[in-house]
């Protein structure tokens, strides 16, 4: 199994406001439904009410507190090592290492941080108020791979060092 974040953030790791993404750039959607198709995902509830319903074409796990949160074509869990659990359940039945994708929000972020090799980053040119961020990584940890620029964004896949 492999824990990959993906994020899109401004320069201050701005993502998000009153529980909304900052922006709704095409080109990053597109990124983000690239890179999570047919992989499991995992999110916090929040980032779930925002989004509004399961993502197609993914196994959808919802991380909460909220004993009593029920959703559609989801699997809600409470605690953090059920999600490896499902995961590696996943495994045997594909019989391929699996991608778990993390995806936000910034108490999900923090959560995975720690056992996470990959992080999708998408850099984006954001000025404005945030109340949602992404956790500080530490650059002597990680090192980038791949580096895209197209319009205002910035593609990058960040390895975590040995």
């Amino acid at each position: 199994m492999q824990v990959s974040l993906i994020v899109a953030h401004g320069p201050n790791r701005e993502i998000g406001l009153n529980n909304k993404l900052l922006w709704h750039i095409k080109e990053d959607l597109q990124h983000f439904k690239k890179l999570t198709l047919n992989k499991p995902i995992i999110m916090g509830r929040k980032t779930f009410e925002s989004i509004g319903k399961a993502l197609p074409n993914r196994s959808n796990i919802i991380l909460t507190r909220d004993k009593s949160f029920k959703a559609l074509d989801v699997q809600v869990i409470h605690d953090p090592e059920m999600v490896f659990d499902l995961v590696l359940e996943l495994e045997n039945d594909s019989n391929e290492n699996v991608e778990l994708m993390v995806c936000g929000g910034e108490e999900i972020y923090k959560v995975f941080l720690p056992y996470a090799q990959k992080i999708y980053r998408t850099l984006v040119n954001y000025q404005g108020p945030a109340d949602a961020f992404f956790p500080n990584i530490d650059d002597n940890s990680w090192h980038v791979v791949e580096s895209i620029e197209s319009n205002s964004l910035n593609f990058q896949t960040l390895v975590k060092k040995e």
